[in-house]
């Protein structure tokens, strides 16, 4: 069966399976026991005829989680909470940034205050030179290191924040929007806090199951 993919652009392609592998590689790349070409023949059962690039990450996310569970799972291994969370990431940055690239803070700053969630202030407290600054300090490949669990409390943290004024320097203040997913995610955290302080495992790889198994991934 050939497939065909609308990009975020709008174009409309024909699948490319080895540009899609390759994409698979890069997530797993530096992680020991995980394949690229199992999240991939595990994910075609979920292909369908017209597939839009964001499903196409949802749907290897699905596989990669699904990985996790080495019971149900017997091919999978629980170091595919890493290469989910790797996964997550990509997609929230292309969300939010367009791309997997994270712009310099000095472009985010200025969209947030054009969009009035920062004050202008901002652009005279400092110096285009500072910003550049502040930039060298801010590390994004530590995203990529995040289990699943991880980037999904990050996720959801983000969620609540409904605007950011900053109108006062170095106060702010949120307004909190809330739903299912993210009452019982906390509810999950909870428990997995319990249960690590049991002695059942490490909180972040009990997270990760407690997800699995309430089906809160994607």
């Amino acid at each position: 069966m050939t497939y065909q993919v609308k990009k975020r652009n709008g174009e409309i392609e024909a699948f490319d399976p080895t540009k899609w592998e390759n994409q698979l590689k890069k997530v797993c790349q530096g992680i020991d026991e995980v394949s690229a070409f199992t999240i991939a023949a595990t994910a075609q059962a979920q292909f369908k005829p017209f597939m839009t690039t964001e499903e196409l990450d949802e749907i290897a996310l699905r596989s990669m989680v699904n990985l996790i569970d080495v019971e149900k799972n017997p091919i999978g291994h629980t170091n595919y909470q890493y290469v989910a969370g790797r996964q997550r990431i990509t997609m929230l940055r292309k969300k939010v940034y367009g791309s997997f690239t994270v712009p310099h803070i000095l472009e985010i700053v200025k969209k947030n205050v054009e969009a009035k969630l920062y004050t202008p202030d901002l652009l005279t407290w400092y110096s285009e030179e500072e910003w550049d600054q502040i930039n060298s300090f801010i590390d994004h490949s530590k995203d990529e290191t995040y289990t699943y669990a991880q980037v999904e409390q990050f996720a959801s943290i983000m969620k609540k924040v409904k605007y950011v004024d900053l109108s006062v320097r170095g106060s702010t203040k949120t307004g909190n929007v809330t739903d299912e997913k993210e009452v019982k995610l906390a509810e999950l955290t909870k428990e997995a806090k319990k249960l690590a302080a049991e002695g059942k495992g490490a909180e972040h790889e009990i997270l990760s199951q407690l997800i699995i198994d309430n089906n809160l991934h994607v």
